[in-house]
């Protein structure tokens, strides 16, 4: 909105100032929006190098295998070896972790999955060796795995009632357990992402020490600048993608004359604990608005520009 005159009508002190606010709220979301680019490609190369997803997935395999098979012959970890082992599952491996213990596929169809676990189950004292037997082709061979072949615990727990309620048909017990597996890597997911959220606001508490990026110094700053704050209310307008890449990213950060920095931002450290404190704040601020992600700023970005545009309703032309 124009200062002055807009729509043929005289533009009020209330809406001048609502509209710098609703400017303000945009220049520091598109901030934040950058800044969850960055911290996001950071989270992700660190857990790609670092295997969290396969590490999660192998842990949640022995953790639900349970202690010990029925039969007392096989153990544990060494089937949970085997499953990532198995060619349904090995295949799935793009290439070998930097890190040990990488190289495992984060994720696994459902399909793959339970032909993998059962079929390792089934072969008893041979799991350990690349031959499998192939289990599953029949009734009878599928109530001897979970009689005498498989460990105690949730998931034989989970798959003998998908057997029990499958009635001998051995392809519907196929179809249960493969949406049980999906289900469980639903979960899965879930808790991964609430574990990461805290690598993603520890790379946005960097960020934000590494650029001074002082939440509380930065909407001041935009607050009193209107031409600096238009330019980036403009720029802020043409993002386009939740999920732009890092060169995207650095181009916007480059192009805007954001204070940022410690010679950008504030030339010295601050001086008294009031003011150090305020500052201890502002960063804390910028590293909980990064940790809420790149899609959560967009859609902000998205919904602020719609409300600075609407701008209030025109008079109406009847006559009390």
């Amino acid at each position: 909105m124009e200062y002055g005159v807009a729509e043929g009508r005289p533009v009020y002190a209330m809406d001048l100032a609502s509209n710098s606010v609703i400017a303000v709220a945009i220049g520091m979301s598109f901030l934040f929006f950058i800044l969850s680019v960055f911290a996001t490609a950071l989270q992700e190369a660190a857990a790609a190098v670092l295997g969290f997803r396969s590490k999660m997935l192998g842990q949640w395999l022995e953790d639900n295998l349970g202690t010990a098979a029925a039969s007392g012959a096989k153990d544990v970890p060494q089937l949970a070896d085997a499953f990532f082992s198995h060619p349904a599952v090995n295949g799935l491996t793009a290439s070998k972790g930097i890190v040990r213990g990488t190289s495992r596929p984060s994720y696994v169809p459902s399909e793959h999955a339970i032909t993998a676990l059962l079929d390792v189950i089934a072969t008893g004292d041979q799991y350990a060796k690349p031959a499998y037997k192939i289990t599953a082709q029949t009734a009878q061979e599928l109530d001897k795995l979970f009689e005498n072949d498989f460990p105690n615990g949730p998931i034989k727990q989970s798959l003998e009632s998908a057997w029990k309620r499958a009635d001998g048909d051995v392809e519907r017990f196929r179809g249960t357990a493969e949406r049980w597996f999906d289900d469980a890597m639903d979960r899965l997911s879930g808790m991964y992402k609430r574990r990461v959220q805290l690598f993603l606001w520890a790379f946005g508490l960097l960020l934000a020490v590494v650029l001074n990026a002082n939440a509380i110094h930065i909407a001041e700053v935009l607050y009193n600048d209107p031409p600096l704050l238009n330019v980036i209310s403009v720029e802020a307008g043409h993002v386009s993608s939740a999920n732009p890449s890092v060169a995207t990213a650095s181009g916007y950060l480059k192009d805007l004359p954001l204070p940022l920095g410690w010679t950008g931002g504030r030339s010295q450290l601050p001086h008294g604990v009031e003011t150090a404190l305020a500052d201890l704040l502002g960063i804390l601020l910028t590293s909980a608005a990064v940790a809420l992600g790149a899609p959560f700023w967009f859609d902000t970005l998205s919904k602020l520009g719609s409300l600075r545009t609407t701008g209030p309703a025109p008079a109406s032309k009847s006559r009390s």
